[in-house]
């Protein structure tokens, strides 16, 4: 049944612009009242590190903590907002710095050399994945039983070796991100949800389904209009639907699977 749910989620959704009245029924509607925003520093090897917590103050029982994992050029203000859409559904969120404060990324080509470096050198990205858990639990909102985890493009990928890494991140969402981690084969720890898009040359479709066909139990959505990069913003692949939909849905999954 997973595989064939899994299937119909890659094939069937193609093009999909609607949701059913249930899902919209589980959307949150409250606003925020006092979101608390922090750049928070914090070191390991020997390199200093600077992330962004922020939350909603006014909830008072503890929260699912969520880690949110950059796209390829950094922790940018692109990445603080995501963080703080996610903070307004009742969530802490911790935007990590994979990086170090003493790398500054202006270019798409200095972009690709160290986000590739990581990708070769996957031993210290999840030290640094491992690290930024361990600040993201300092915060005393945060429920320790209820991790979750959010990665954009090369955030992504980074989020999903993780998960077929180790057990520590309960529910992730990747969002236009990649397929390659060397894990391939290992199992995935937790519930995972893709989004990707079709037009996507970075990241193919043919990788998504050698993923998918490996681990049938990812809930996958597709979209078919939309190219690599498409919620940034700022970006010439910007695409404001499917930005939209991927945000309503993840916040749906995280709901279902930490709350």
């Amino acid at each position: 049944m997973k595989k064939l749910f899994s299937i119909f989620m890659i094939f069937a959704l193609l093009g999909c612009t609607g949701f059913s009245k249930k899902m919209k029924e589980l959307k949150t509607s409250s606003k925020p009242k006092n979101v608390i925003k922090t750049m928070v520093k914090y070191t390991q090897d020997d390199q200093i590190f600077n992330g962004y917590m922020v939350y909603e103050g006014s909830i008072k029982a503890k929260q699912p903590g969520i880690l949110l994992i950059h796209h390829w050029v950094g922790l940018d203000e692109f990445t603080m907002k995501e963080a703080d859409k996610f903070a307004r559904e009742g969530y802490v969120v911790f935007a990590m710095d994979m990086y170090g404060e003493n790398v500054k990324v202006t270019n798409h080509e200095e972009a690709g050399k160290i986000s590739g470096y990581y990708k070769k050198n996957r031993e210290i990205m999840r030290r640094r994945i491992a690290r930024a858990i361990e600040e993201l639990k300092k915060n005393p909102n945060v429920d320790l039983n209820k991790i979750g985890g959010v990665g954009y493009c090369f955030g992504g990928d980074a989020l999903i070796d993780y998960m077929l890494y180790t057990d520590e991140i309960e529910a992730g969402v990747s969002i236009h991100g990649f397929y390659t981690s060397p894990l391939l084969q290992n199992k995935l720890n937790g519930a995972l949800q893709i989004n990707h898009g079709v037009l996507d040359k970075s990241s193919t479709m043919d990788q998504l389904k050698t993923f998918t066909n490996i681990h049938p139990e990812v809930e996958v959505y597709l979209y078919d209009d939309a190219e690599h990069a498409y919620t940034v913003t700022d970006g010439p692949n910007y695409n404001e639907k499917a930005a939209k939909e991927s945000f309503e849905r993840a916040t749906l999954f995280l709901k279902r699977e930490l709350k």
